[in-house]
């Protein structure tokens, strides 16, 4: 370094500052000349009086003095640098040095000693390596600092961290961080100077006051004693009563994404204010906090991503061990009750008489009444399971997920499903529900708001236990959008949490119980639906969140397909063909005899796996339609589609597959590449059975 040529300095920083001071006019306006040559920008002082005038009024990093000068002197101006200026770096100059005045300079700080004598490359060298030194300093502290903030295991402990190290690195006396909330206002995080009621009261809009516009501009400021002395702020009035002597205020932000404000202070005259090069140190530190926000949003979100990972994994393990038995549950509930009920219908022959035995008990009609209720509580019971698996499975949203219309009650409806355990026992649920609420998105990441939303109440609600809990969930359409409101007679939210509901792992909640991941990850999925959430609470009464979604109008995307393809005018067509020829294919012995029953209008033929599938095809693939399960031994759905595309492409229009683990994300990728349709387990009755006689239509292969 010692060595590095003089035209190489600033180049890769801003020009150095440096204050020249010696009694020498000839001698200051040579050295100053030469060193402005090289880019440092230069300031000149006759004494040592005129130098410490200087120091007050600016930030320098080099000060290169005459050691013999009359009234204050080198020694004096150097003693003054290392109490009031300790990062500046100060080269001492002397035609006759003494052992015991370079001693009491190294002593003093001073970065070196130079001869007046010596060539003036040889102090260029020198200053060189005292502007590195500085900005070496200043960049050790700031990675010193920022360690700390990086090294936070707590996160929720992030702003009290950063607003520690802002007001060390800064030489601040306190420091305030200032983060946007919901409701796109600037609350304070932390601070470490403003009294806590002012904290909690503190909320500033972007766009107003100090804080606000400086937000808004993203241009930080200097301000030194009253803001309205500023032309940039003249019509402002101070926010506090506190007198401030300097303030240094920066705005924090990633791109086009606002986080929030940074505001310094130093309190006492007799600090030194916040000079223009200070700035360069908080662009340093205000990219390091942006840094360490925006890491919190990403370990937040990979941290979330990876719980919902597993809820996918385990609800699709789930859903494919419990759909396939209810499937033929449902089934055998459904034909059973529909087969009763045929002999009994009016016409219908009477069962034969087995004997005096069965006579004696035969089934009348009461009896029958009774089979019937009981086989409907067992079909609503195989419901309600096929329900909640359903939607357990729907609320892992992949990332490459496409939109889709859905009904938001439908949602709403999920979710209260899920969270019914914790309701149960704790509050009375109260639904005032609109009609046709459709929005754009997916029906069961919606849910996962409302999940949390449910049982963050039902927790609030337990904890206060002083009233019955009421859940009022009311959802209307408002002129474009679906408007949603959850409330809460719980304790409330104090105001000084409120704010920092959506904080990331920001919590209240005692350790192990809360995690600080469930509101924020809300948040993500409603600005996935382009949507929004705000929140308001009274302490003693409760606590409403409202949810704001785009409305989607099912009319207008009708129309708009309408007018894309024309409808063709019905074919008089007569079918003469009346049953299907079905291949069912499934692993499950249940499935399959269910499956026969419901479609005992049709020739169905099945197989327990895909080779014996394959077999069957071998000897006639006249099939109007295939329903084949995915996940099978022997040979998958998805290999035995491949098969047929090969070998009978003329069936790959009537393959469906038939799964309860839909959920696996190889299944829908495959399936969408090849335009496959799945129909998920358990199987609606209806739904079948008109898959069936569409399968036996004109033009049911090409649709």
């Amino acid at each position: 370094m010692g060595n590095q040529e003089p035209e190489e300095i600033g180049r890769s920083f801003q020009p150095a500052d440096i204050l020249i001071v010696d009694d020498d006019r000839l001698f200051l306006e040579v050295v100053g000349d030469s060193l402005s040559s090289y880019g440092y920008n230069i300031t000149k002082a006759e004494s040592g009086e005129e130098a410490v005038s200087i120091l007050s009024e600016h930030d320098l990093d080099v000060v290169v003095c005459d050691l013999k000068m009359p009234g204050m002197d080198g020694l004096a101006v150097l003693r003054h640098v290392g109490e009031h200026a300790p990062d500046t770096e100060v080269i001492i100059l002397t035609g006759y040095a003494d052992l015991e005045s370079a001693i009491s300079c190294v002593r003093l700080g001073a970065f070196d000693i130079v001869r007046k004598e010596k060539d003036m490359p040889e102090l260029l060298t020198t200053v060189n390596r005292a502007v590195e030194r500085r900005r070496l300093r200043s960049v050790s502290s700031l990675h010193e600092a920022c360690s700390v903030i990086f090294s936070v295991d707590d996160r929720s402990d992030l702003p009290e961290r950063i607003v520690r190290v802002s007001t060390q690195v800064m030489e601040a006396d306190d420091a305030s961080l200032m983060l946007l909330d919901i409701n796109g206002e600037l609350y304070v995080a932390y601070s470490n100077g403003l009294p806590s009621n002012l904290q909690l009261s503190s909320r500033t809009i972007v766009g107003t006051g100090i804080a606000g516009r400086i937000a808004a501009d993203r241009n930080p400021a200097i301000i030194q004693g009253l803001p309205s002395e500023t032309d940039r702020f003249a019509d402002t009035e101070p926010a506090q009563s506190r007198k401030i002597f300097s303030s240094l205020i920066y705005p924090l932000h990633s791109g086009t994404k606002l986080l929030g404000v940074l505001n310094l202070n130093r309190l006492e005259p007799s600090r030194r204010p916040f000079r223009t090069a200070d700035l360069n140190k908080a662009e340093l530190l205000a990219s390091q906090i942006v840094l360490a926000l925006e890491n919190q949003i990403l370990i937040r979100r990979v941290t979330a991503a990876d719980k919902f990972t597993a809820v996918g994994q385990l609800s699709t393990a789930i859903a494919h061990e419990i759909n396939n038995p209810v499937t033929f549950v449902m089934g055998g509930i459904e034909f059973a009750a529909d087969t009763l009920k045929e002999c009994f219908e009016p016409g219908t022959p009477k069962l034969p008489d087995s004997g005096s035995v069965h006579s004696s008990t035969s089934l009348d009609r009461r009896k029958l009444d009774e089979i019937l209720s009981a086989l409907s509580d067992a079909l609503e019971g195989a419901v309600r399971i096929r329900d909640v698996v359903r939607d357990l499975r729907s609320m892992v949203r992949s990332e490459t997920e496409a939109k889709e219309p859905f009904d938001v009650n439908d949602s709403i409806h999920a979710a209260l499903r899920i969270s019914a355990a914790e309701l149960r026992s704790t509050a009375e649920v109260s639904l005032e529900l609109g009609d046709e609420l459709t929005a754009m998105g997916s029906r069961g990441a919606l849910s996962q708001v409302f999940v949390n939303l449910f049982v963050n109440a039902a927790h609030a609600m337990k904890e206060s236990g002083s009233q019955p809990g009421l859940l009022k969930v009311q959802s209307h359409r408002g002129s474009q959008s679906v408007v949603i409101m959850v409330s809460d007679n719980g304790p409330g939210i104090a105001p000084e949490n409120l704010a920092r509901v959506f904080e990331p792992f920001f919590t209240t909640k005692p350790v192990g119980v809360g995690t600080g991941l469930g509101l924020p990850t809300c948040r993500d999925i409603l600005e996935w639906h382009e949507g929004e959430m705000k929140v308001r609470s009274t302490v003693g009464k409760g606590t409403t969140f409202e949810i704001y979604l785009p409305l989607y109008d099912q009319r207008d995307s009708e129309d708009e397909a309408s007018a894309r393809n024309p409808a063709e005018p019905a074919s008089d067509t007569i079918q003469e063909k009346k049953r299907a020829r079905i291949l069912v294919i499934d692993d499950e012995d249940g499935v399959c005899r269910i499956m026969t029953r419901i479609l005992k209008n049709h020739d169905v033929y099945t197989a327990p796996n895909g080779d014996e599938a394959l077999q069957l095809i071998l000897s006639d693939d006249n099939f109007d339609l295939i329903l084949c399960d995915v996940v099978m031994p022997v040979m998958t759905g998805i290999e035995l589609f491949e098969h047929i595309e090969k070998q009978h492409p003329a069936l790959v229009d009537c393959f469906f597959f038939m799964t309860g683990s839909a959920g696996y994300a190889n299944v829908r990728e495959f399936a969408a590449e090849h335009g496959i349709t799945i129909i998920e387990k358990p199987i609606e009755k209806a739904k079948i059975i008109d898959l069936a006689s569409k399968s036996i239509a004109p033009g049911f292969r090409e649709a």
